[in-house]
């Protein structure tokens, strides 16, 4: 069984791409808590301006985006005048912040 979880990425370099902030509110949809000190991830813009990581069985298989691909949807999807901080903030008030 896997669930959304969401993770705060201190990027030390991009490979690809580029972004603007440090550090990267990113979703992503695993069994557990496995963010590892060094790592990289993939990562898609999701439409509420943060990433979705992206995973496949073999990474081969993972391809850029064309630069006039329309964002992704994001795995979690707020109600109407909510956000993903709300939401966020909601989990970690009832279940407390995630182990490091």
């Amino acid at each position: 069984m896997r669930w959304p979880w969401f993770v705060d990425l201190q990027v030390k370099r991009v490979v690809e791409g580029n972004v603007d902030r440090k550090p990267l509110r990113v979703l992503t949809v695993q069994h557990t808590w496995m963010v590892s000190r060094y790592s990289t991830w993939r990562l898609r813009r999701n439409n509420l301006g943060g990433f979705n990581a992206v995973f496949s069985e073999t990474n081969s298989s993972l391809r850029r985006c064309p630069a006039e691909a329309a964002p992704a949807v994001p795995y979690i999807r707020p109600a109407p005048n909510q956000t993903l901080d709300d939401l966020r903030n909601a989990g970690l008030d009832r279940y407390g912040p995630a182990p490091k």
